[in-house]
């Protein structure tokens, strides 16, 4: 069936929606091939964008959810949790120079966990270093060191 806006999609429907297994080419460029219910893609399946970007692996209404795979045009790719279209839980991001960071991704941090972890330790250690003030407006407030 090709729809107004140039979308095409050729596959299985149920009571006039997709359902089953069916291949959506959109008119932006980007394809999904994979599995609908109720007109929604959700099960597995497989985005690729017009840009080179692919994903592959669950999806819950054309998000990605559960398990799945992000291989980016530049080289970096993705493997492991996603909720609601973005990284989360356990997962590894490997960047096209080979560098890895592997571990517990939040609310779509795939490119500044890291950094973000690094943040964490330098923000610990200039704490570490802190000197307890009083002040009459604030109470007890910690005041880093002067670097």
């Amino acid at each position: 069936m090709t729809y107004a806006n140039g979308d095409d999609n050729k596959g299985e429907w149920k009571d006039e929606k997709k359902h089953g297994q069916s291949v959506m080419r959109y008119s932006d460029g980007k394809t999904y091939k994979g599995e609908w219910v109720n007109d929604k893609a959700t099960g597995f399946g497989v985005i690729e964008w017009s840009r080179g970007d692919r994903y592959f692996g669950g999806l819950i209404d054309g998000k990605p959810d559960g398990e799945g795979v992000s291989e980016y045009a530049c080289g970096d790719r993705y493997n492991g949790s996603w909720k609601d279209a973005k990284t989360r839980g356990k997962g590894s991001y490997t960047w096209r120079n080979g560098d890895i960071y592997y571990g517990n991704w939040v609310a779509g941090c795939k490119l500044h966990a890291y950094k973000a972890t690094c943040l964490l330790s330098m923000l610990k250690a200039l704490w570490s270093t802190a000197t307890v003030i009083n002040t009459r407006e604030h109470g007890r407030t910690l005041m880093p060191q002067a670097m």
